[in-house]
């Protein structure tokens, strides 16, 4: 039975039995009956918020409420609830007496009873919640504005539980703080939306049975103190296999060469292709375990040079008998990427300015808070149609009319798998983009990241770039007493044609430009100046920076938008990991490789590689889906669990 959306009449309060996991609340009356599983308080009001009525809007940042209260008309009050305000019991002093006899106490779920979670109001909370209920008092209607997702949605239901509201209450969500979007919302408010708030909950007792069950093993089979989760975890295992690849990793020696050449008094600069038809090695033909040629490789008869072979080699070369083999000429496009979501902001602000996950998401929020950019907790890379007006516009306004893609060209990626598309893209909030220059308040990273959402949302509505790769390819001669071998060396150069999207983004590396190469024609005799040998080693798989651990945990299907930044700083908190920019052995790199603190986990057990438990990557991709599904209807999550824990690996026997 479900009558989510009915509007009944003014305090009065109505049991909902979805199929769903059952709370069980320290602040919900005694009456409730077992099998009523969820309680929400429905209030008869108007499609639109009334006007003039004193009213207590409720969202989760004090930032945010500072930002909306200057928006909102006086007879609003914006306060902040601070994130969550109630939790399953982290320990067991948080437990209530009358539960600390109950086997799963401990767990703070009832396996037994329908997974039912218990909840109480989180440390420190307590003073929060008297003021919001002192003004409530004050208040005729109340609205909650928390953030238009699963949390957001869960800390709406949990603050109709703990204020207990006799006025009526309604939902409001945005993606972005400007004064249209808050007055559309509040003029367009909803119900709390009960199958959000069950996916929410169901993820957190699973996330709760997993670390609560697997935790108490580490510490009888390894060492007190570590701590397992069912997503935290699997990103530990990630690292792990990892380092281990980079223990394992045997590295292999060779030699290449670079000449130069001289046409129409232009130097060209090429490198060894091949010799005697066959390709010369690279860095892929070399096992990673062994340090030896694969067997494809030499079934190819690769060749492996060292420095004493090349040199000698190069030596041998006819310097007066240089020609040029082959001229290519190839045109070619870059189509202009999407917009940002979450995991690729944070991989970006990594990359570029060597920013942490956690470091991009607080900046982000900011941004967000201070009504600049749209919500930033988003897997959708898709625009709104009033955005793409918006961005149309600010190109033609920037770079002119002639850079606009085809308004009905199909955006590429624009469909992830799993992506749960409640929100639009990460873009400049508002009906008209502010440039990065306007914004003169913020501070230098702020500029950077506002700067690389604005250039990226514009990007995504230019035209392609037109790029003219030329390859030149240089035979020489290689004399000596037995026979004549055939050098190839190659150059390749690239220009910019049109530059579209390349505008927007204002960034060298993305310009695709190469040294400029001489018009030459094939037979045509160059003049052969000198060369230089190149020595090379193969390097082991790089430890993971934020950004390449978010890039990897996102192909997998681990974790979500809100999640990556937590998840490694959790590990990091937690002394599984650790930030290094001078490990032994280790170039220097600004934004850090990544290294394991607990030596144990690696040299001794490997245990979060070879677990056979639950916390299998396959097994991130068979919960996803049926937790999507809880988001559009109700599912019977007793039964899920039950599947979870009866048909995947298990943890309950542990």
């Amino acid at each position: 039975m479900s009558i989510v959306g009915h509007r009944l009449h003014v305090m009065k309060t109505i049991h909902v039995l979805p199929s769903f996991v059952a709370p069980i609340s320290l602040l919900t009356r005694p009456s409730l009956l077992p099998l009523h599983r969820h309680r929400c308080r429905v209030f008869a009001t108007a499609a639109c918020v009334a006007d003039n009525v004193p009213t207590l809007v409720i969202v989760e940042s004090p930032a945010k409420a500072l930002t909306i209260q200057k928006i909102v008309p006086d007879h609003y009050s914006v306060r902040s609830c601070v994130g969550h305000v109630r939790e399953i019991p982290s320990s067991a002093k948080r437990i209530p007496a009358k539960y600390k006899s109950e086997p799963w106490a401990r767990l703070g779920v009832d396996v037994d009873n329908d997974f039912r979670p218990l909840y109480v109001l989180i440390a420190g909370k307590l003073h929060i919640i008297r003021e919001l209920k002192k003004e409530l008092e004050k208040s005729q209607q109340l609205i909650l504005a928390t953030d238009d997702d699963r949390e957001g949605e869960a800390i709406s239901w949990h603050l109709t539980e703990v204020l207990k509201p006799c006025v009526p209450v309604k939902r409001a969500v945005f993606q972005e703080i400007t004064p249209e979007a808050i007055l559309h919302a509040f003029s367009n408010c909803r119900q709390v939306d009960l199958n959000l708030v069950s996916a929410q909950e169901t993820r957190r007792v699973l996330d709760r049975l997993a670390g609560y069950t697997m935790s108490p093993l580490l510490w009888k089979k390894i060492a007190k103190g570590l701590s397992a989760g069912r997503v935290q975890s699997v990103a530990m295992s990630v690292i792990v296999q990892r380092e281990i690849q980079r223990v394992r990793f045997q590295c292999a020696k060779y030699s290449g060469a670079s000449a130069t050449f001289l046409a129409s008094s232009t130097p060209i600069t090429a490198i060894l292709s091949e010799i005697n038809g066959v390709r010369m090695v690279k860095g892929t033909d070399f096992d990673d375990e062994t340090g030896e040629l694969t067997d494809a490789a030499r079934k190819n008869a690769r060749t492996r040079f060292d420095h004493d072979r090349m040199t000698a080699l190069c030596e041998r070369l006819d310097c007066h008998n240089a020609t040029v083999k082959s001229v290519e000429h190839r045109e070619t496009s870059r189509h202009p990427p999407t917009p940002l979501i979450t995991s690729t902001l944070q991989q970006e602000c990594g990359n570029r300015f060597g920013f942490g996950a956690g470091r991009t998401m607080r900046i982000a929020q900011k941004l967000y808070e201070n009504g600049l950019i749209t919500y930033m907790r988003t897997d959708n890379p898709k625009l709104s149609d009033q955005a793409v007006a918006s961005c149309r516009e600010a190109v033609q306004q920037i770079y002119g009319k002639d850079v606009l893609r085809d308004q009905n060209t199909v955006t590429r990626g624009s469909k992830r798998k799993a992506s749960q598309a409640a929100h639009e893209a990460i873009r400049p909030a508002g009906s008209k983009f502010k440039e990065p220059h306007e914004l003169t308040d913020l501070n230098e990273d702020e500029q950077s990241v506002y700067s690389l959402i604005f250039r990226r949302t514009l990007a995504s509505q230019m035209c392609s770039a037109k790029l003219h790769s030329t390859t030149i390819r240089v035979e020489v001669p290689a004399l000596s007493d037995k026979a004549v071998d055939v050098v190839v060396f190659k150059a390749t150069g690239t220009t910019v044609v049109q530059a579209g999207f390349l505008k927007a983004l204002q960034d060298a590396s993305a310009r695709e430009e190469s040294p400029f190469l001489p018009r030459v024609h094939e037979g045509m005799a160059i003049e052969f100046r000198d060369f230089q040998v190149l020595d090379h080693e193969t390097k082991p798989p790089p430890r993971f920076n934020d950004a390449s651990l978010v890039k990897v945990l996102e192909e997998l299907g681990v974790g979500r938008p809100s999640t990556y930044a937590g998840i490694i700083e959790k590990l990091i908190t937690r002394g599984y990991i650790f930030r290094g920019s001078s490990l032994p052995g280790e170039k220097k790199v600004p934004r850090g490789p990544w290294s394991l603190a607990l030596q144990l986990l690696l040299w001794k057990s490997c245990w979060l590689v070879t677990f056979p438990l639950l916390l299998t990557l396959s097994s991130q991709h068979v919960w996803k889906q049926p937790l999507i599904k809880l988001l559009q209807v109700w599912q019977i999550v007793p039964s899920f669990c039950m599947s979870i824990t009866a048909e995947g690996p298990g943890f309950l026997p542990l």
